[in-house]
């Protein structure tokens, strides 16, 4: 028994892979800041689908992104899967992904009309990049 590695209790893990490791959890913790630094801007987009529903999501890599969700490449969301082709109405830029999410989650919390005014809005400030093409 004196060569068995512990577990974490909570997850039943190796310790070294555990966050509990404070040495581990800041090793983890910073490389994932280095790979959202490096990896490029992140966007906030606003889609409208084929049957008119809105689609909000974040990425930092905006044309794999639209490849995706209208099946040009695998993946992409199963919302709309079912309502292709999808159209972007507009971008915005974010410094970070953590900015990106909670602004894609706040987008998603608001009514169809509050999305609207918002692109709108941003759109006016010129913060806002709407696409020409449809």
């Amino acid at each position: 028994m004196a060569g068995k590695s512990k577990s974490c209790l909570f997850h039943g893990r190796l310790k070294v892979n555990c966050h509990k490791d404070p040495i581990m959890s800041w090793r983890y913790s910073l490389s994932r800041r280095k790979m959202n630094e490096a990896v490029g801007e992140w966007k906030v987009y606003l889609l409208e689908c084929s049957d008119g529903s809105l689609y909000c999501g974040s990425t930092n890599n905006l044309e794999r992104r639209m490849a995706q969700h209208n099946g040009v490449i695998p993946g992409g969301a199963r919302y709309t899967s079912r309502r292709r082709p999808v159209f972007l109405l507009g971008t915005l830029d974010c410094p970070d992904r953590s900015s990106a999410l909670r602004t894609e989650i706040f987008v998603k919390r608001q009514p169809r009309k509050a999305k609207l005014e918002f692109l709108t809005h941003l759109t006016a400030l010129g913060s806002w990049a709407t696409s020409t093409s449809s």
